[in-house]
C-alpha cells in the first residue's frame, strides 16, 4: 500500500464526517428542546417540593404557636420566611381554658408560582398553585 492509498483513504473519512455534520445538526434540534423541557421540569419540580415542605413546617409551627396560646399567624410566617408570603386562617382555638380533647387547628397557604413555563406549556397546570397545609397541636391545659 502506498502513500497515495492512505491520503485517498483519508479524504473519504473526513468526506464523511463533513456529511454527517447536518445530520448531527438536526437531531440536536430536535432532542434539545426535550432535554430542556425535563431539565427545567426537574428545576420546578424541586422547587415545588420544597415550597411544600416549607408550608408543611410553618403550619406545624402555627398550630403549635396556637396551642401554646401564642399568635399562629406570626410564628407560620416566620417558620415561611425564605418562601414569601403566606396566608394564615385558625380553624380551631385553644381558647382560655382548654380541655385535654381540645386541639388547635391552622392552616397555611401559599400562592407558588412556577420559574419555567413547562408546566403551563405541558398543560398540567396554570403559572401557578395554592399549596395548602394544616397543622393541628393538642391544646395544653
Amino acid at each position: 500500500m502506498g502513500k497515495g492509498a492512505g491520503v485517498a483513504r483519508s479524504h473519504r473519512i473526513t468526506r464523511w464526517l463533513r456529511r454527517d455534520r447536518g445530520a448531527t445538526a438536526a437531531e440536536a434540534a430536535l432532542v434539545l428542546p426535550v432535554i430542556l423541557m425535563v431539565l427545567f421540569g426537574i428545576i420546578d419540580f424541586g422547587r415545588l417540593v420544597n415550597a411544600q415542605i416549607v408550608v408543611s413546617q410553618a403550619a406545624r409551627e402555627g398550630g403549635r404557636a396556637e396551642a401554646v396560646g401564642a399568635s399562629a399567624s406570626t410564628r407560620a410566617s416566620d417558620a415561611a420566611q425564605g418562601l414569601g408570603p403566606v396566608a394564615t386562617v385558625v380553624l380551631e382555638s385553644c381558647g382560655d381554658e382548654p380541655d385535654p380533647e381540645d386541639h388547635a387547628h391552622v392552616v397555611v397557604s401559599h400562592d407558588f408560582e412556577f420559574v419555567t413555563p413547562v408546566v403551563a406549556l405541558a398543560g398540567l397546570a396554570s403559572d401557578s398553585i395554592t399549596l395548602d397545609a394544616h397543622g393541628v397541636m393538642p391544646c395544653r391545659g
